[in-house]
């Protein structure tokens, strides 16, 4: 198993009050297949994938992602491991709007003490999403669509054991969502990534291996897809 989600619950305080965002969840995904969380608003999707990414701790259980336990880490560990195995893709990009497209698709290299190909390897990667012409732009001169591919570049330049991707088409344009969807789920399995999805789409999710459907921050069917939908 590439992922295993132990019994995770977390609870939030709000002054006094306390909020069950997650009640004991459990779940497994297995070395490149996708899984897709779908629910409504608050229903828990995007703490799951805070937890799974190491950007978040819980209040009680486990996450383990390549049969590490990520509580048994330590911060400057954890990031270590993240730049190592996981890429992530947000819906609203978290481009350095500083840098440039190729300088931005570096960063996770970088991160790993890498000295050697960097450049060559984010612009591989950046003609991998189609912006041969585009790396020495900076993000406002991008639009949505060429930004979310910068984004998704930079999650796979390291050829990630895990992408997780949280609503990554939701801030685009139908259209450009799903050449961004389909790009997504092609990158992944021409590595061979593990892939963790957070969509309220049902059609998007069963593009995916799994489709967890949670409401209430708990697990309401967890059911493994036979025969995903393949868009051509």
């Amino acid at each position: 198993m590439m992922l295993k989600v132990n019994n995770l619950s977390k609870v939030f305080m709000q002054g006094q009050d306390s909020i069950n965002a997650l009640s004991q969840v459990s779940f497994a995904l297995e070395s490149g297949q996708s899984l897709a969380l779908v629910g409504p608003s608050g229903s828990g999707k995007t703490t799951i994938l805070s937890l799974i990414a190491g950007l978040d701790q819980p209040t009680t259980g486990t996450v383990e992602i390549n049969n590490t336990q990520l509580t048994d880490l330590s911060e400057k560990q954890l990031a270590i491991f993240r730049a190592k195995n996981m890429g992530i893709v947000f819906q609203q990009f978290h481009l350095m709007t500083h840098l440039t497209a190729l300088e931005n698709v570096s960063l996770p290299l970088e991160i790993q003490g890498l000295v050697s190909d960097i450049q060559q390897k984010a612009s591989e990667m950046l003609d991998a999403v189609g912006l041969q012409d585009r790396k020495n732009h900076l993000p406002h001169q991008l639009s949505g669509g060429e930004r979310q591919r910068v984004a998704i570049a930079r999650a796979c330049v390291a050829k990630p054991k895990i992408l997780l991707a949280d609503e990554p088409s939701g801030s685009l344009d139908t259209q450009t969502g799903l050449k961004i969807m389909d790009l997504l789920f092609a990158t992944a399995k021409d590595q061979g990534s593990s892939l963790v999805l957070v969509t309220h789409d049902l059609q998007l999710a069963l593009r995916c291996d799994q489709q967890i459907h949670l409401s209430g921050g708990k697990i309401v069917s967890n059911t493994t897809n036979m025969h995903p939908i393949i868009r051509s």
